[in-house]
């Protein structure tokens, strides 16, 4: 069950990256600080990067969390219905 539930986690990174490439989230986050008004070489545009960072790291996380929360819960629930011998298709 923890290789289902890494995998889950992966997946759920991957969900919220999509399929963007290293360079095209640094553009992206690049222009997102930019639109801050912060400029590149600047240490306010550094500390804007390192935030977008943590931000995409920090849902990245939470969405893994969830994931996991979410399968958890149905296993709970298929193992509550095969102890009270309940049939469960999966």
């Amino acid at each position: 069950m923890k290789f289902r539930l890494t995998i889950a986690g992966l997946a759920a990174s991957l969900a919220i990256t999509g399929c963007m490439s290293t360079e095209e989230l640094a553009a992206r986050d690049d222009q997102t600080c930019r639109s801050y008004g912060a400029r590149p070489g600047t240490d306010a545009f550094v500390n804007c990067r390192v935030g977008q960072d943590q931000t995409r790291v920090m849902k990245e996380q939470a969405s893994a969390q969830r994931q996991i929360a979410s399968q958890q819960a149905y296993w709970n629930t298929v193992t509550a219905m095969q102890r009270a011998g309940k049939t469960f298709t999966y």
